[in-house]
């Protein structure tokens, strides 16, 4: 029997000496890189934000990043020069301006040198135009309104983001996002809820879909949403908007959301936040809205 419990031991020794292995890792020489932002859409000015990398043993708890200062940044607009952008000096918080609106269709690229840090680039071209699309209430006998939206897909590669809010007699819009539910199985969220007894799928807000199963063509599809007296009793009208995201931004985003919606989660698969900056991080992105207003 002794023999027996020794043998045990011995083998549970070994398997969990298996289990342990090194990765090499020296935070000395985790280099700072330039991190940066840009997110543009038609008739907006022109802005970068620069920041700076962190250790990842630091712990920002949430706080901001250090602002790249004294950067140069040229602008180059459908391959020409456009321009340098310029730094913020009152507010020293890393963003650059170029007094120049964005134009639709436009392509923007961004070369960005530092006498400190290695230089970063990126480019994005804005989409053309605004979704074509329709939005129509067609059934408002319950509790729970049914919302029709038609997206008519312009060619080519399109990515979407669409969201709801109200607005009420004073002309205002509520600060919170209209939550929607709905069974259309190209809707996708990171921050859906989900019940496995329920067929329907929840939104806080935002639902993401591209035109991959509704290339060149029309793609209709349903959402409700909760409307009892107390909600709507003041509402005028629901703002339906559609936003034609470009691919970088649209991977960005979504990329973003599932990641802090796996945060905290042990057994969530890890989520790797798309880049499309050359020699840094960040993102580079740009969209265009478009949007219906619904009478109530």
């Amino acid at each position: 029997m002794k023999k027996i419990t020794y043998l045990l031991i011995l083998l549970i020794a070994a398997s969990t000496a298996g289990c342990e292995k090194e990765i090499p890792f020296d935070p000395e020489n985790a280099r700072t890189r330039i991190v940066m932002y840009s997110f543009l859409y038609p008739g907006e000015l022109l802005q970068v934000e620069l920041t700076k990398s962190q250790n990842i043993l630091i712990n920002t708890n949430g706080g901001d990043y250090p602002p790249v200062e004294g950067a140069t940044i040229k602008v180059y607009k459908d391959g020409v020069f456009a321009g340098e952008m310029q730094e913020d000096l009152v507010n020293n918080n890393g963003n650059y301006y170029l007094f120049e609106t964005v134009e639709a269709g436009a392509s923007y690229r961004f070369e960005v040198e530092h006498p400190e840090l290695e230089g970063v680039r990126s480019f994005t071209r804005i989409p053309e135009s605004e979704p074509t699309f329709t939005a129509t209430l067609v059934d408002t006998s319950s509790i729970e309104w049914i919302l029709e939206i038609e997206v008519q897909d312009d060619p080519g590669e399109d990515y979407f983001v669409l969201d709801l809010i109200w607005e009420s007699q004073a002309g205002g819009t509520s600060p919170e996002p209209i939550w929607f539910a709905s069974t259309d199985p190209f809707l996708q969220t990171p921050e859906s809820y989900y019940d496995p007894t329920d067929p329907n799928e929840y939104f806080d807000g935002e639902a993401y879909f591209t035109d991959e199963h509704f290339a060149d063509g029309t793609y209709r599809f349903r959402v409700k949403m909760y409307a009892d007296w107390w909600t709507v009793q003041d509402k005028t009208h629901i703002r339906v908007r559609l936003k034609s995201l470009t691919r970088d931004y649209y991977l960005f985003r979504y990329s973003s959301l599932l990641q802090q919606w796996n945060n905290g989660d042990p057994f969530a698969q890890p989520a790797l936040i798309h880049n499309n900056v050359e020699n840094g991080m960040g993102c580079v992105g740009s969209l265009n809205p478009g949007m219906q207003r619904v009478e109530i």
